[in-house]
């Protein structure tokens, strides 16, 4: 399965929100979502465009893969995602386990993404939309458009959610990851260093 998204930065939440509820937006109470970020002991996911991310989300623990963006319009990329938990008093200290076996592996944590999301659905064009408003700590909010799907429907997915984008108003899309937005906001303060996944280089 890809992932196609559009993310933008957004200024007015509840503009968003009220133009989403008008399009008959399904919402979800908001959750507590912090993502774990690892490095690759024999290749460079900055280089080769990927990522491995442990994400906790209230109980819910997933680790996924994400390939490299194949597109320069939007954020389509190859995932993979596989459910670890989902039960009552088990994310932490799942997340600990894991963080320790990928560890003696040699997968190195280099970042954390702490944020708040309020999720939501919305069928538009015939197909079924992920909507996420983010509230990212220290950086901002941001309007994340979503559609999974499999490779001969991702031009359709990519119509889709631009065409969704216009409604709303949203243009310019981010195609950074959070990482690499946070990335980028720590760079001027590190003077003559650069924090590459998690290590400082000159």
């Amino acid at each position: 399965m890809y992932e196609v998204e559009l993310k933008f930065v957004i200024e007015n939440c509840s503009e968003i929100e009220q133009k989403l509820t008008a399009l008959f937006a399904r919402w979800c109470d908001p959750i507590q979502q912090i993502d774990h970020y690892f490095s690759h002991p024999c290749r460079d996911f900055s280089k080769t465009d990927e990522a491995l991310r442990l994400r906790q989300g209230g109980e819910r623990v997933e680790l996924t893969w994400k390939g490299p963006r194949i597109d320069q319009s939007t954020k389509t990329r190859q995932e993979l995602e596989l459910p670890i938990a989902n039960g009552p008093n088990k994310g932490l200290e799942i997340v600990d386990q894991w963080t320790a076996m990928l560890s003696a592996l040699g997968f190195c944590p280099f970042i954390q993404v702490v944020k708040t999301r309020r999720p939501a659905h919305v069928d538009w064009d015939g197909i079924g939309v992920d909507v996420a408003i983010d509230t990212i700590e220290n950086m901002g909010h941001f309007l994340e458009l979503e559609i999974r799907s499999k490779s001969a429907e991702i031009p359709a997915a990519r119509r889709c959610l631009e065409s969704l984008a216009k409604a709303l108003g949203c243009s310019h899309p981010e195609r950074r990851s959070y990482v690499e937005c946070i990335l980028a906001a720590r760079e001027p303060a590190t003077g003559s260093l650069a924090i590459v996944h998690g290590r400082k280089e000159s």
